[in-house]
């Protein structure tokens, strides 16, 4: 007997040794993720649930489809990685690298990617549901069809992203930038953009009903290289500073067609803004200055005026825009420079 121990022993104490040897697969191995070891960089399908890649060079490997879930990838270089359709339920993202990643059709969800890096990653069709995307760059990234449904964005940089169709249904996106991003179409009810920056944003035929727009929007630079189009220019030109104004700076945003319905943009600063065929019923305008907006053929019913305060704009043609909304209060509003 004592001998069949000591053969058995001398059979597994290898393995027991090369897991202990292994410098990030410190949790132990999976069925599969030998392939992590391998030149050929070749996960696709691969079994690597609960394994710690903290800080692990992941960088080019084939990872479709593979099962990382309750996997730590912390601080891991995953750039030009390609995880379609792999399933990362409860992952460790944070600080992550994942410039130029392909993610399609990816899963995500309740996933803690706060400051990694997504710059120029493809995640059309993934599936990030209530994760923490806190600080998180999307620069150029392909988001369309994305689903980020209650997500935290917070501060997240989506500048010239393609977000056609993305759901962000009841995420928070506080502070987020998404300068010169295109958000067609997409899906945008209930969403806190207080403090986001969107000059240049495109939110044509997107549905923002009941989203903030307020505390005010940040914005240092409207658009550079154009006169008189900082905010700094627009706001000394009305008589406010950034210090005092209460509501958001939106700078040449394109709301064509958009469902504003019940949003709130008290005391909002509008300029160059494009409304045409947007949906205004319910809106919160109270205190708003509208600054060179178009917005032919926006939906304000008769009704509205029960809900809508349109008092205090600043129009640029006062006469032919209340031709075409005649209907509301536009009782002390004036044209835009005052003589």
């Amino acid at each position: 007997m004592k001998a069949n121990i000591l053969v058995v022993l001398a059979l597994v104490s290898p393995l027991i040794v090369s897991c202990r040897s292994d410098s990030f697969l410190s949790w132990g191995k999976n069925k599969g993720s030998e392939c992590l070891q391998q030149a050929e960089r070749n996960c696709e399908g691969a079994d690597l649930r609960m394994l710690n890649l903290s800080s692990a060079n992941l960088k080019g490997f084939n990872l479709r489809r593979a099962q990382l879930t309750g996997t730590i990838l912390s601080d891991s270089d995953l750039r030009g990685a390609d995880l379609s359709h792999a399933t990362l339920i409860g992952t460790d993202l944070e600080s992550a690298n994942l410039r130029g990643a392909r993610l399609v059709g990816a899963f995500l969800r309740d996933v803690d990617m706060e400051s990694a890096d997504f710059s120029e990653a493809d995640l059309m069709n993934a599936d990030l549901e209530g994760s923490d995307a806190e600080s998180t760059l999307f620069v150029r990234a392909n988001l369309s069809n994305a689903l980020f449904r209650g997500a935290d964005l917070e501060s997240a940089d989506f500048l010239e992203a393609k977000a056609v169709h993305i759901n962000l249904m009841g995420a928070s996106l506080g502070r987020a930038r998404l300068s010169k991003a295109d958000f067609s179409y997409a899906n945008l009810e209930a969403v806190d953009l207080g403090s986001a920056r969107l000059d240049e944003t495109i939110f044509k035929g997107a549905n923002l009903r009941l989203s903030r727009l307020s505390p005010y929007v940040i914005l240092t630079n409207a658009s550079e290289g154009t006169q008189n189009n900082s905010a700094d220019d627009i706001l000394e030109a009305m008589g406010l500073s950034d210090d005092s104004r209460a509501g958001a700076l939106i700078v040449k945003t394109d709301f064509e067609n958009s469902n504003l319905t019940d949003a709130e943009m008290k005391d909002a600063v509008l300029y160059q803004a494009n409304l045409n065929g947007a949906n205004l019923t319910g809106a919160n305008l109270n205190g708003s200055r509208w600054i060179e907006v178009s917005f032919k053929g926006a939906m304000c019913t008769s009704q509205q005026r029960k809900y809508i305060n349109c008092t205090e704009f600043v129009l640029t043609d006062k006469d032919q825009i209340q031709k075409s909304l005649a209907f509301l209060n536009w009782l002390k509003a004036r044209p835009y420079p005052e003589d």
